[in-house]
């Protein structure tokens, strides 16, 4: 799952960082919240590095399903960690 909070002077770069993200196969779930059953590429983080948005680019792995495997669980969580982001000044 990756997550971004890029800021506006970034545009380009962000518009890089989608483009990129769908030809890997992740899907947009909310608002710069990506989704995909792929292994990133060793040369992304490098990417993300040389267009100067590393610092604005959250990773997370999931590695197993917990103990509810609902889907609509997972959104439920995807939602409140955005929800924390945004609390806490990372909109």
């Amino acid at each position: 799952m990756i997550s971004y909070d890029i800021p506006i002077a970034f545009n380009r770069e962000r518009n890089i960082l989608r483009d990129i993200l769908r030809m890997l196969g992740f899907n947009l779930i909310h608002k710069s919240v990506w989704i995909g059953k792929v292994l990133l590429p060793e040369r992304f983080v490098g990417d993300l590095i040389k267009l100067g948005i590393l610092d604005y680019v959250e990773i997370l792995e999931v590695a197993k399903n917990g103990t509810l495997k609902s889907k609509n669980w997972f959104l439920v969580l995807l939602l409140s960690f955005t929800y924390v982001q945004h609390r806490n000044g990372k909109q």
